[in-house]
């Protein structure tokens, strides 16, 4: 409190005095977090956040204007009025629209005493998952029947985000594959082992079908191509009759050995038994 004293040339009252009292009142802006960071958000995905903005001085606080600077973050109002010791929320959503690190202020303009523009600084990450193979066909050439041969191919992310392969799958019943999904991190590798086994001698062509959500390449074909190849051993004669012979006489007789098949054959050997 406080005193007005008045002096004047008054005979009988020189001095007046007048009591004074006040209480002085502004408004002060303040929210629940001083920066906020969204951490990795898939590109054209949206995270949002709350911050609560509050009035903790003794005025009604008038908020004229709220906004950021870029595209990729957004904000649910643009004005408010907060009683003393109130509150309000914010909705801050961040949609990156590209791989990489973003960064913005969200600013709070008022007529807060002595904080006139409140900024709340912004980051975030925009990242995706990149699917990248080392093979895209495999050629296992010639094989046996009821042989086998395995190659293998790799599946890499090189992304920035976790890679999910959903499905690994394959056509027919003569390849056979290791895996049926995956999920690799970034950098990560996964090998796929694949298994040939012809069942006939004839050509082979499947297709390995990876399903992944790297958003910007549909399901990806790895093309598999085989042969199944087998020897086939023909006779010209399969029984020989040499008839009557003299003693010590010879009777020749030929047989032509023909191989049929679509593989070397190899004669390991050929011999005779008495009957």
């Amino acid at each position: 409190a406080s005193v007005l004293t008045i002096l004047s040339h008054d005979l009988y009252d020189s001095t007046q005095t007048i009591s004074m009292d006040g209480v002085g009142i502004a408004s002060l802006v303040t929210t629940s977090e001083d920066s906020i960071n969204f951490g990795n958000v898939r590109r054209d995905s949206t995270k949002a956040v709350e911050l609560n903005v509050s009035n903790t001085g003794s005025d009604t606080l008038h908020v004229e204007f709220i906004s950021v600077g870029t595209a990729v973050f957004e904000v649910n109002l643009a004005t408010m009025t907060l009683a003393p010791g109130d509150m309000s929320p914010l909705v801050i959503s961040f949609i990156p629209d590209s791989e990489g690190v973003f960064n913005d202020t969200l600013t709070i303009n008022s007529d807060a005493f002595g904080n006139p523009v409140h900024l709340v600084p912004l980051y975030g990450i925009g990242v995706i998952p990149t699917i990248q193979l080392t093979e895209t066909s495999l050629d296992f050439g010639n094989i046996r029947r009821d042989s086998l041969l395995t190659l293998t191919f790799d599946i890499e992310n090189t992304g920035s985000d976790l890679l999910i392969v959903s499905e690994i799958s394959v056509t027919g019943e003569a390849f056979d594959i290791t895996h049926a999904s995956a999920e690799l991190a970034p950098s990560e590798v996964q090998e796929v082992s694949v298994t040939f086994m012809p069942t006939d001698s004839v050509s082979y062509q499947e297709t390995i079908t990876i399903v992944h959500d790297d958003p910007d390449q549909g399901d990806i074909a790895v093309v598999l191509a085989g042969q199944g190849v087998r020897p086939e051993v023909i006779l010209s004669i399969l029984e020989l009759d040499f008839g009557q012979v003299l003693l010590n006489q010879d009777s020749l007789t030929t047989i032509t050995v023909t191989n049929n098949g679509n593989d070397a054959l190899t004669i390991d050997s050929i011999y005779t038994t008495d009957a």
